[in-house]
């Protein structure tokens, strides 16, 4: 489970208080091996929960930046600044530079 924090205090813990397990500050009083792994369980879904969340942030950034950039190149070419060809060039590589950043 991640970094070692949680998971290393927690088996610490395991060690010293048999009958016992901490969750994010909070002592639990242990009740089986399968009490422990829901537990666990819960722990990763938590984090993955965060990991998708942080992913769906970033991703909706890109998303409104692709929108913007559409939305001018469009305008540029209304207005005869640029040709579709060069509008499509120009999103491609943009676009793609979007996505690294992100």
């Amino acid at each position: 489970i991640g970094d070692g924090g949680e998971a290393g205090a927690a088996e610490n813990l395991h060690r010293l208080l048999p009958g016992v397990f901490q969750e994010g500050g909070a002592v639990l009083l242990h009740l089986d091996a399968g009490a422990d792994l829901l537990l666990a369980y819960k722990l990763v879904a938590q984090r993955l929960q965060d990991a998708l969340s942080e992913a769906n942030t970033s991703a909706q950034a890109a998303e409104e930046e692709h929108a913007r950039l559409l939305q001018e190149l469009e305008e540029q070419v209304l207005y005869k600044e640029l040709t579709p060809a060069e509008a499509a060039g120009r999103f491609r590589t943009e676009a793609t530079e979007i996505l690294e950043s992100k």
